[in-house]
């Protein structure tokens, strides 16, 4: 699979401010740290957050934009897969 850790982060990284607002709001109230902090060791951490704060129909539209961000990196991957590589 093509899909790492240093992809995952700059997919969030390339999200518009309110998005990324949202996910720093989610990774505070769950997890007690602000999303940068997550970035830079366990960023699938903040993703889950965001999936407990915001319910699994946002969470999945997530990861539809990180899909499309990484069809365009030549990255092509299945919702499903996506998930799972965060889950884990």
């Amino acid at each position: 699979m093509c899909l790492d850790k240093e992809k995952l982060v700059a997919a969030v990284e390339n999200l518009s401010p309110p998005l990324k607002a949202l996910i720093n709001i989610a990774t505070l109230r769950i997890v007690g740290r602000p999303l940068e902090q997550l970035l830079e060791t366990t960023p699938r951490e903040a993703l889950k957050a965001f999936l407990q704060f915001a319910g699994p129909h946002n969470y999945q539209l997530l990861l539809r934009i990180f899909q499309q961000q990484l069809a365009k990196q030549k990255c092509y991957v299945t919702l499903e897969e996506l998930d799972r590589f965060i889950q884990r």
